[in-house]
């Protein structure tokens, strides 16, 4: 009988503690803020089965899971039947028959749902497109407001037609609007920032990418942006960071960044509409900025005021004309000066053989040089027609290693044009690397141009006194096939490093290029190469254990 109690006994106090964990988890996890921690790390069903668990989880639950909508179709079925949905979307419905579908549509039920949605990406190429006939319907039928999704925060819209459909997508609460108009006229984008003023006040990200250009959308998108003054960051396509643009925006007072959205040599370029000059005051919150400009240009517009621009940070320029040296050093000779906080320096001196009628030349070191004063540097990277050969005397202690010390990410003239004539000498010796290695350890990112003639001798010792300490990327550019065999560079380059870095091979997005005629056989080398190094970095880091 003892033995049956104190069996009891043990069986209560079991159900006891286990009943005291379900009630402290249980109270754990209605905590607001740790339960949307880990529904953020749910997919889409289990959000769905949490959802429908718990009374108390639900509400979570659906907020995660309608919080980022990638597709218009799970809101329009809804409200009605989904083929009915698809065919009102290819213009092959009858009206009649959608409107009295809305008419009878669950819009209580919807509300519930879109009233979650924050952020919403929509592009016609993964979604079919929306019908006029079918979204005024919608909005005509809609009872709750003028936006099909009130809490909306941010809205991504790509679209090769009239981007007027999102309008209904948008609410009051939206301040971020990213649009890819890639097949926009000039009056589609006009007709676009007629629809959107006075609807968008609270904005503070804007981006626009399209090719379109002309008087019309200029003035449209200047109007619009008027009325602006809480944007934080503006992107936009080259030719509309023109006079008339700068002088409406130049006073906002929360204006941290002014990009270039996208820079390719079949964009429209506006050199001739750029402002000289800017009054005293402007910009006061301005930290980064995107010129696509001459240095010449860029030079009148930010050294040529005593107040304006010496906040920057980071510098953006991408010169659409034919330059000469000397014009680039007269502009880098006086960044430092101007700009003591600058800490992140793009610099793009070609983009596309259309730009130029005259021979292009190796980057002189001076450039390099005069950006020596710059001493908060974090980021370097230019590009040139041809690639820039560095010695052991330009990265040294006196030099570089010196002026830089704080350097994460260099990438120099890592992809010349071969629109122009490469030789096989031109660039750097692969034994500049653990130059590198020596003087600069820290670096995250090194991007360089290596000639094809140069060989280096991996002699079978993994942990030379100098390496790497961070790097995780080595870019390089359009570089030819190493002469060195692929296991010995391999093995090389794992030597210098503490840790698996990846080797990056082709053009960086932004910059167009006349591409090598046997680029797929480099790239190719450069990926075994890649391979080698990732099995010598397995080896090092075993014999570390």
């Amino acid at each position: 009988m003892a033995g049956k109690r104190k069996s009891k006994a043990l069986k209560g106090s079991k159900t006891a503690d286990s009943e005291q964990v379900a009630v402290a988890t249980a109270r754990t996890l209605a905590i607001p803020e740790l339960l949307y921690i880990i529904f953020s790390f749910s997919d889409a069903p289990e959000l769905a089965r949490s959802a429908r668990v718990c009374k108390n989880w639900s509400d979570r639950a659906l907020d995660e899971l309608w919080r980022d909508l990638d597709s218009v179709f799970p809101l329009l079925e809804l409200l009605m039947d989904s083929e009915l949905v698809r065919a009102a979307s290819r213009d092959s419905a009858d009206l009649e028959v959608v409107s009295s579908a809305l008419a009878n549509a669950d819009w209580p039920r919807f509300h519930s749902y879109a009233k979650r949605v924050q952020f919403f990406h929509f592009d016609n190429l993964d979604t079919p497109l929306l019908e006029y006939g079918l979204m005024g319907s919608i909005c005509l039928h809609h009872p709750y407001g003028p936006s099909l999704l009130p809490r909306l925060r941010r809205l991504d819209w790509s679209t090769g037609w009239s981007a007027l459909l999102m309008i209904p997508f948008l609410s009051e609460d939206s301040t971020h609007l990213n649009l890819e108009l890639y097949s926009a006229s000039d009056a589609q984008i006009k007709e676009t920032f007629n629809a959107l003023r006075n609807r968008t006040l609270k904005l503070r990200t804007f981006r626009l990418d399209t090719k379109a250009f002309g008087a019309a959308s200029e003035s449209a998108l200047a109007l619009w942006l008027e009325k602006m003054e809480t944007l934080e960051i503006l992107n936009l396509p080259p030719y509309y960071l023109s006079a008339r643009i700068l002088a409406t925006i130049r006073t906002f007072p929360r204006l941290e960044i002014i990009d270039i959205t996208n820079i390719k040599s079949c964009y429209q370029y506006n050199d001739a509409g750029f402002p000289a000059a800017i009054p005293d005051g402007s910009f006061p919150s301005l930290v980064g900025f995107g010129l696509p400009v001459t240095p010449a240009a860029a030079q009148h517009l930010l050294f040529n005021s005593h107040t304006n621009f010496t906040g920057l940070t980071a510098l953006r320029l991408h010169a659409p004309k034919d330059i000469k040296a000397n014009q680039i050093l007269s502009f880098t000779q006086q960044l430092a000066g101007h700009c003591p906080m600058i800490n992140t320096i793009d610099l793009a001196f070609f983009l596309g053989p259309d730009f130029r009628s005259q021979g292009a030349a190796v980057l002189p070191i001076e450039i390099l040089e005069s950006l020596y004063p710059c001493k908060n540097i974090n980021a370097l990277a230019i590009g040139n027609p041809l690639p820039l050969k560095l010695s052991p005397v330009d990265v040294g202690r006196d030099n570089m290693a010196r002026a830089w010390p704080r350097i994460r990410h260099l990438c120099l003239c890592s992809e010349p044009d071969f629109s122009f004539y490469v030789s096989e000498q031109m660039g750097n010796s692969l034994s500049i690397i653990s130059v590198f290695a020596s003087y600069l350890p820290h670096l995250l990112t090194l991007g360089l141009y290596f000639n094809g003639q140069d060989r280096v001798a991996f002699k079978g010792h993994l942990y030379p006194r100098y390496q790497f300490t961070q790097l995780l990327t080595l870019l390089v550019g359009l570089s030819p096939i190493p002469k060195t065999h692929t296991c010995d560079l391999g093995f090389y380059l794992a030597s210098l490093c503490s840790e698996t870095v990846g080797v990056g091979y082709g053009r960086r997005t932004w910059r167009e290029v006349t591409m090598p005629s046997d680029t797929a056989e480099r790239e190719k080398a450069w990926e075994d190469v890649g391979e080698s190094m990732a099995f010598a970095m397995r080896v090092k880091l075993a014999g570390q254990n």
